[in-house]
């Protein structure tokens, strides 16, 4: 009986089979070895000479190729624990075979077919498994890789009663990777296939008797899966084609899919694949000054909790401000395959792939995250002003530290500096004092914590460790980036407290901050430095000084703005560089100087983003406005402001306004009678 797998004998004794092989090779060995013995031809004979040697060289050819098939019969036996159940199976599977009609009839009986999908080829094999090799059937179509084992296999059922069920696999070929040839390290004869699927599962068969044309169709089945998948993504790129078009652009699709501000504006967008645990999804990506959005091409299939079925869009929407960093990266197996990974402040990751031109999508994310910092610069800026104003209404650090600790006579405050304490619910940022008795923390603002009986409290968030119980104090790095640095303190029993800042840039402004109180106190009070940096009159008062920032071309500048009964005056906290007609590099202090007599208007403003963000602008006679903002109180600040500007109203005055920019100078803006 003749198998169908490949024209191979099945039921013929493989034993028997193996021998006749063996006995034929060594017969043609021995011709091929004595052909150097034949006596010497006339020109006559040569031609019978030539014809003989001609046929020996074909038969032992033929040769070796029968000892290719003989260890392929011989691996393929192998495999199984005993000759007679191997042979057993192979009849029985024969007698199905016959029964059933042919194998294409068994692949339709044991796997779902599709009305246009083809057999391309069987063959018999072992699937590995963790309990060893299974006999069985390799099914390759156009749609799937399947394997079916020869005989059923025991299995227990939850209730404990014995089942005989098939051992089946099926890999859709659109899910297939790769298929590639392995073997055995230990015998480099014995031959593998290795079956690789997209979420890195693999399926190893073997015990071929012809390995090479399996895999020949394994690769002939994966490489057609990819004519259909291209099909698809043509129809899907038409489709969308046609939607956006339909809908009225890009920007429309944005608007309709996601909640956009009025001030927010759509910088990029571009078609790519969202990876996602069950697969990659094909959709938009649009990149934005207030976040990273994404929405698939098609809608997908949920399960709502009521059991129906819906059809949704899949869409992601990240906030700029919550985005740590987008970087590029590359498949490791195919490094001409590139990616874009998104972190977020808490750690989530988003792999976005498949784009015409990555960098170009790279720079616009870029572009996006760096445009956000700045307003997260300008709160912890705020922060710190709103601190170094408490310093200054107590009276200074010391007081301060006595004001939340309890201090002895002889304690010595030896050092301030702010920094965050890391807590399992997230960095508190404060001051961190230490002193000859104990190490110190405070955080800036109060937290809200709930009572026992539920009622919301606010407190400071305070750390007091006695020096005494301190066993060590060291720095330590973080390890993605090794430029931040942290300060671990360890007890004697065990606990620890890590304090950190979050950048050598709000480290500098942190100093700064400071200095500019340690400045103040120096000097000997506000007056003073307002004395110091600007010229005053001997009958001019100071009626209200307050930090905050003045816009600028450049970015906000931070310093201190003075109100008197003769002038606005701002100077900034630090000098700022610039560069003398000579080149060389200085370092001075920017200064800007407004008469009363010359405001026409001091009105408050607010930012259309952020409502809560406020703005005094002031606007000269000759249409020039400057804008303050950052204050802690600019209420407060307007009401001296308007006094000051009302009561000079009162007064023939003439005066000239100075505005002192980086370059210190004088513009003589006119007078009024």
């Amino acid at each position: 009986m003749k198998n169908l797998l490949g024209g191979n004998e099945v039921g013929v004794s493989m034993s028997s089979a193996v021998y006749s092989f063996e006995r034929q090779t060594k017969r043609l060995l021995s011709l091929y070895a004595g052909q150097d013995h034949l006596p010497s031809a006339t020109s006559k004979r040569l031609p019978k000479i030539k014809q003989r040697k001609s046929v020996i060289s074909k038969m032992n050819k033929l040769g070796e190729r029968m000892d290719c098939l003989a260890q392929s019969i011989r691996e393929h036996v192998s495999l199984s624990p005993k000759i007679t159940e191997t042979v057993k199976g192979k009849l029985s599977l024969g007698a199905k075979i016959l029964q059933v009609g042919g194998l294409e009839k068994i692949f339709k009986q044991k796997f779902s077919v599709k009305d246009d999908e083809k057999l391309l080829n069987v063959c018999q094999c072992y699937l590995s498994t963790t309990a060893g090799p299974i006999a069985g059937l390799l099914f390759i179509s156009t749609d799937k890789i399947a394997f079916c084992s020869e005989r059923s296999i025991k299995f227990l059922s939850p209730t404990g009663k014995l089942l005989r069920i098939y051992y089946k696999v099926s890999i859709p070929t659109s899910k297939t990777m790769k298929a590639k040839e392995s073997e055995n390290r230990e015998k480099p004869s014995q031959k593998y296939i290795q079956v690789i699927t997209e979420d890195d599962f693999e399926f190893w068969f073997m015990g071929f008797l012809n390995h090479q044309k399996t895999l020949r169709y394994l690769h002939h089945a994966i490489s057609m899966s990819l004519s259909p998948k291209l099909t698809e993504t043509v129809k899907g790129k038409l489709s969308l084609g046609a939607k956006i078009l339909q809908v009225g652009g890009l920007e429309k699709i944005f608007k309709q899919n996601f909640s956009v501000n009025d001030d927010e504006k759509l910088l990029s967008v571009c078609q790519c694949y969202l990876s996602t645990t069950a697969g990659p999804i094909a959709g938009l990506l649009f990149i934005s000054t207030e976040k990273i959005a994404f929405r698939s091409e098609r809608s997908i299939k949920f399960l709502s909790p009521t059991g129906k079925l819906l059809r949704m869009y899949y869409k992601v929407s990240i906030p700029i401000s919550k985005t740590m960093k987008a970087k590029e990266s590359e498949n490791r197996e195919k490094p001409s395959q590139k990616y874009i990974q998104v972190i977020t402040e808490d750690d989530f990751e988003f792999w976005f792939m498949g784009f015409l031109n990555h960098q170009k999508t790279l720079r616009y994310l870029h572009h996006a995250i760096s445009m956000s910092i700045s307003p997260k610069l300008t709160e912890t800026v705020k922060g710190k002003l709103s601190l170094g104003a408490k310093i200054l209404q107590v009276g200074g650090l010391e007081k301060i530290f006595k004001q939340k600790f309890s201090v002895r006579d002889d304690e010595k405050l030896l050092k301030v500096s702010q920094c965050y304490l890391s807590t399992t619910a997230g960095p508190i940022a404060g001051l961190l004092f230490i002193s000859t008795d104990k190490i110190a923390f405070c955080s800036k603002r109060s937290i809200k914590l709930s009572s026992p009986t539920g009622k919301s409290l606010r407190i400071r968030y305070k750390v007091s460790i006695p020096i005494s119980k301190i066993n060590k104090a060291k720095e330590c790095g973080n390890m993605e980036k090794p430029s931040q640095k942290y300060i671990q303190l360890v007890t004697e029993d065990d606990y620890e407290f890590w304090f950190m800042g979050l950048s050598p840039k709000l480290t500098e402004t942190l100093k700064g901050k400071l200095s500019l109180g340690a400045k103040i106190l120096q000097v000997g009070g506000l007056e003073k430095i307002f004395r110091q940096k600007f010229s005053v009159r001997d009958d001019e008062k100071l009626l209200n000084v307050s930090q905050c920032y003045l816009s600028t071309t450049a970015g906000p500048i931070a310093g201190l703005l003075f109100i008197s009964t003769d002038k606005i005056a701002f100077c900034s906290e630090r000098s700022i560089k610039l560069l003398s007609p000579t080149g060389k590099l200085l370092r001075i202090y920017y200064k800007v100087t407004i008469p009363i007599s010359k405001i026409m208007k001091a009105k408050e403003s607010k930012n259309m983003q952020k409502p809560s963000q406020k703005y005094i602008q002031v606007i000269t006679e000759d249409d020039f406005e400057f804008w303050f903002m950052g204050f802690l109180n600019h209420q407060k600040t307007l009401r001296y402001l308007q006094q000051a500007i009302s009561s000079s109203s009162n007064l023939n005055c003439s005066s000239d306004w100075l505005w002192h920019p980086a370059n210190t100078a004088n513009i003589n803006a006119g007078s009024c009678d």
